[in-house]
């Protein structure tokens, strides 16, 4: 009787055994980039899901939830079947490739597996994301190599310009770098990395070399910036002998019979948590962010045309977020009109630069105008404090257009020589009126004289219609002269130019002559349109990158209050590029 009731007891185990591998076909851990199991991880590491499915069954490839901070992909799978006992044993592993954005503590699963047609899935597990603020804690003689990032600041104003560095650090000549991965910054805008730059550094205790590289960025949003760690390729050169005790490296010969070996490894960096602050509230628009010293307002041409573009520049010296500062608006009185054009910026020194904001004047109508100051309002980041600097007011004189003044100019010409007709007429009249009275009071105007008076009237008459005829020639022939002229007149303004060496001036013979050639207004000309122009010539990329180097340098020189130094090099090109586009452009 016990025999059957330890039997049933048996049985009931192994029945419950069965229904529990039955009803957990599904199996989820998490390991770290080592392979290891863990259940913590660090921000921005990569890290590994696996997903075992248990069944000689047919299943589906597995649907893995986990919370919105994992980002998960899956990287492949692999079968497995094992035969114990006579008992056949299949196993299914998938491989999800994962990563977490945020610190924290979050679940990862379940994997829910359809297995024989039935839904299964896995237990679910906590997995803790945390940052890894200083990675030199852990550095020691045993350490051959480790990256580390950092930025010039953990605190800083939305907007601020940020740099950022990563190094990579070295004990010795054995580290080689294979790659390295480019940092992750969330709601920023960051230029490239720059560099590497090299240098030593002792960390305790310990001299390491250093590659540096840098980057600069801006953060958009108000509040908590994590930089995530990354990720740095390295072979390790070392004896084979290492680890051989020195009893028995007789005379040192182990070393040197066994060699070297390369070792392939992957380091991590620290994870960098930052404070963005939000701007003060303001009432006025809010130019820039830094320190800036001056502010300044200069323009190319005094007098101009009426619809002559002016080459009006606002330059802001400082230090601050040049790369993000746009166009400040400018006050202009009615009857001049601007848009936008170009923008440099120029390093003076240690940290401070300039930034060149260039826009394109026109006067709509003729007058005298005064410019008024120009405002740029920055809030300074030392300070906390907005404030604004301004720029001296400027004059420029407005005339009326050629075209129309030439018209006015014939125009009086023509009249001034009827009029003097009208008073040779009427003298001949009135010595013919007066010799008559004097010869006879009733002798009239003899038919001879009469002739003349007509000739002369006519002849008055047709030299004014010939005249308008030959302005209203002029006039309309004009752009085509211009246009097929446009060239030879280039070259001897280069040969003038050159003469006096006034480098300054053929900005102004290359826009006159693409707007010749594209018949386009002056003003319209720009940089960008030259490059669309010659696009459309089918120039080389080569070329278009030759020219843009040109013209940027042109560009420069215009611009520039330096004195004027001979530039052999930059007329020289002016004429082969005279020579590369006449009978194409």
């Amino acid at each position: 009787m016990k025999v059957k009731e330890i039997g049933k007891w048996l049985l009931t185990i192994l029945i419950g055994i069965s229904a529990l591998d039955a009803k957990s076909p599904v199996f989820i851990d998490i390991l770290d980039v080592n392979g290891k199991k863990t259940e913590k991880i660090q921000l921005g590491l990569p890290f590994f899901i696996d997903v075992e499915v248990v069944s000689d069954e047919h299943t589906s490839n597995p649907k893995l939830e986990t919370d919105s901070a994992i980002v998960t992909k899956l990287q492949g799978s692999r079968s497995s079947v094992y035969s114990v006992n006579g008992t056949r044993r299949v196993t299914k592993n998938y491989r999800y490739a994962a990563q977490a954005n945020q610190e924290g503590v979050f679940s990862v699963g379940p994997a829910m597996v359809v297995v024989g047609g039935n839904e299964e899935q896995s237990e679910i597990k906590n997995i803790t994301v945390q940052i890894n603020a200083n990675g030199r804690d852990s550095v020691d003689h045993q350490t051959e190599a480790y990256v580390e990032i950092s930025t010039d600041s953990s605190t800083a104003y939305r907007g601020q310009e940020l740099v950022f560095y990563l190094r990579l650090y070295m004990q010795g000549d054995d580290v080689h770098i294979e790659g390295i991965q480019e940092p992750t910054f969330a709601q920023c805008t960051a230029g490239p990395l720059e560099g590497p730059v090299s240098g030593e550094e002792t960390i305790n205790g310990i001299v390491y070399k250093y590659l540096e590289w840098k980057s600069k960025f801006y953060a958009h949003e108000a509040g908590t910036l994590v930089i995530p760690a990354i990720a740095a390729n390295v072979t390790v050169q070392s004896d084979r002998s290492r680890g051989v005790g020195h009893s028995l490296d007789f005379l040192g010969m182990v070393g040197s019979i066994l060699g070297t070996r390369l070792e392939h490894k992957q380091l991590f960096s620290n994870t960098l948590k930052l404070e963005i602050l939000d701007l003060p509230a303001y009432s006025k628009k809010v130019d820039a962010l830094g320190v800036f010293s001056s502010f300044t307002a200069k323009s190319n041409l005094d007098t101009a045309q009426e619809g002559e573009g002016v080459v009006f520049t606002l330059e802001l010296v400082g230090q601050g977020n040049f790369s993000m500062i746009q166009h400040p608006a400018l006050n202009l009185p009615e009857g001049l009109q601007y848009y936008d054009s170009n923008t440099a910026i120029n390093q003076l020194g240690a940290g401070i630069c300039k930034k060149d904001f260039e826009y394109i004047i026109q006067g709509v109508k003729p007058g005298t105008y005064t410019i008024p100051s120009q405002e740029c309002t920055y809030f300074d980041k030392n300070k906390g404090i907005y404030k604004t600097l301004t720029t001296k007011a400027t004059q420029l004189v407005i005339i009326a257009a050629k075209n129309e003044a030439s018209i006015k100019d014939n125009s009086s010409i023509v009249q001034d020589t009827a009029s003097n007709a009208s008073v040779s007429v009427l003298n001949e009249i009135g010595s013919i009126e007066e010799n008559s009275w004097q010869d006879s009071a009733s002798k009239s105007l003899s038919f001879k004289n009469f002739l003349l008076l007509l000739g002369i009237i006519l002849l008055a008459v047709f030299g004014f219609f010939i005249k308008r005829l030959f302005d209203a020639y002029l006039e309309s022939s004009a752009p085509y002269r211009f246009y097929t002229m446009a060239f030879s007149d280039a070259r001897k303004k280069l040969t003038h130019i050159e003469k006096y060496n006034e480098p300054q001036k053929l900005y102004g013979l290359w826009i006159e002559l693409f707007a010749l050639r594209l018949k386009l207004p002056t003003n319209v000309i720009t940089q960008d349109r030259i490059q669309l122009a010659l696009k459309n010539l089918h120039f080389e990329q080569s070329l278009l990158d030759e020219w843009n180097k040109f013209f940027t340098a042109i560009i420069a020189i215009s611009y520039s209050n330096d004195a004027p130094v001979l530039h052999k090099d930059l007329y020289q090109q002016t004429a082969e590029w005279l020579d590369r586009l006449e009978g194409k452009l």
